[in-house]
């Protein structure tokens, strides 16, 4: 903001994997991820959404994954963050239209090109 004076996107597009099969997750494998992608996602939206709203422009890029979309084996911390993170990018999207702002997720799919 010093420099530019302004913010026009934020990618969110951090993470972490603690791969594990659900019956053998640990407390924190699960607040681990849960953490990093989807808190993350909305502690860094969240802060760039006041400076949105006074510009009343500005978009979002979640970085989603097939894996909250249709579920992975070993995955159920990140499928389940990822998914959130889905809905989290949604709902900023109804909540800041009419304030210009865009809110919009990419969902890569390994193999795929």
């Amino acid at each position: 903001m010093d420099h530019f004076g302004r913010i026009d996107v934020v990618v969110n597009n951090a993470g972490i994997l603690r791969d594990q099969i659900f019956h053998r997750m640990t407390p924190e494998e699960w607040n681990a991820v849960i953490d990093v992608h989807l808190n993350g996602s909305f502690y860094v939206s969240r802060h760039a959404a006041t400076h949105f709203r006074k510009q009343e422009s500005g978009s979002y890029v979640h970085i989603t994954s097939t894996s909250g979309l249709i579920g992975n084996f070993g995955q159920a911390n990140y499928s389940a963050a990822k998914l959130g993170i889905a809905a989290l990018s949604k709902s900023i999207a109804l909540d800041m239209k009419r304030y210009n702002v865009r809110s919009n997720c990419l969902a890569p799919s390994p193999g795929r090109a």
